[in-house]
């Protein structure tokens, strides 16, 4: 499932009187944008980053995969980042009167899923793997980097009606989705399973039916129809009104005059 959304806490105080500096992170934070930071230091946990007179903090689970390397230890690895300069996001913007009771934690996993995101547009196919099935729709797990998880909503799962999302996918299942927004700012995307496909009710008789019946072949009467013949020989001008191809959908029936 997408991440919680970022969190901010102005402290005892009111937001005009925050210190400029914090405005400023605030800021970053209520807007969703990225800011460019220099690590000024590693520690157990994570890299330290200057924001302007401020000091940051990014946990090594923040910082872009490739930074993490399988064949070295993670004290190396982050020492390898600092006075490198990283594309960030503010994920937590909590101001105190104390050092202590002050967070800034910023997020460079969360910047390169925005820029990502926001190279995505509406229409757009991509590839997934459903993730988890709930009532209310599927979380997928988009294939490439970084890493994505889009939300496609039970009512965008299937042109047919469903009893529970679980009727359309399941968990492990491997589909082609097409987009229907991106949120760079959220880090939201939402996708289409029934968009893959032509919306029954769209369709044509040629396209429902390959084959032409021969005149004296038996079909299956449309339910109704009938009563739509005997309306159409009473208006006027009708001379006469006879059945050619009939077709059952799913969501529908077809009938040629």
């Amino acid at each position: 499932p997408p991440a919680p959304a970022p969190a901010a806490e102005a402290g005892a105080g009111a937001e005009e009187e925050l210190p400029q500096d914090w405005l400023d992170a605030k800021k970053l934070l209520d807007d969703g944008e990225a800011v460019e930071a220099k690590v000024v230091g590693s520690n157990a946990g994570g890299v330290l980053v200057r924001l302007g007179n401020l000091r940051g903090f990014v946990p090594a689970s923040q910082l872009a995969p490739h930074r993490k390397a399988s064949d070295m230890a993670l004290a190396d690895a982050l020492e390898l980042v600092v006075d490198q300069t990283l594309k960030l996001r503010v994920m937590t913007c909590q101001y105190g009167p104390t050092r202590r009771s002050q967070r800034l934690v910023l997020s460079e996993t969360e910047a390169l899923k925005a820029d990502r995101i926001a190279s995505m547009r509406a229409g757009d196919v991509v590839s997934g793997k459903v993730t988890k099935v709930e009532h209310f729709g599927a979380f997928v797990a988009l294939d490439g980097k970084p890493s994505l998880s889009a939300l496609c909503h039970a009512s965008e799962l299937s042109w047919e009606a469903l009893r529970h999302p679980s009727d359309a996918v399941r968990q492990g299942d491997k589909l082609q989705f097409k987009v229907l927004s991106a949120e760079p700012r959220r880090n939201r995307v939402n996708v289409s399973l029934k968009a893959m496909q032509a919306d029954p009710l769209l369709e044509r008789m040629g396209d429902v039916l390959t084959e032409t019946a021969d005149d004296d072949a038996e079909c299956a009467i449309v339910p109704g129809v009938e009563a739509v013949c005997e309306r159409l020989r009473a208006v006027e001008g009708v001379v006469g009104v006879t059945m050619g191809r009939c077709g059952l959908e799913r969501r529908g029936g077809s009938q040629d005059f």
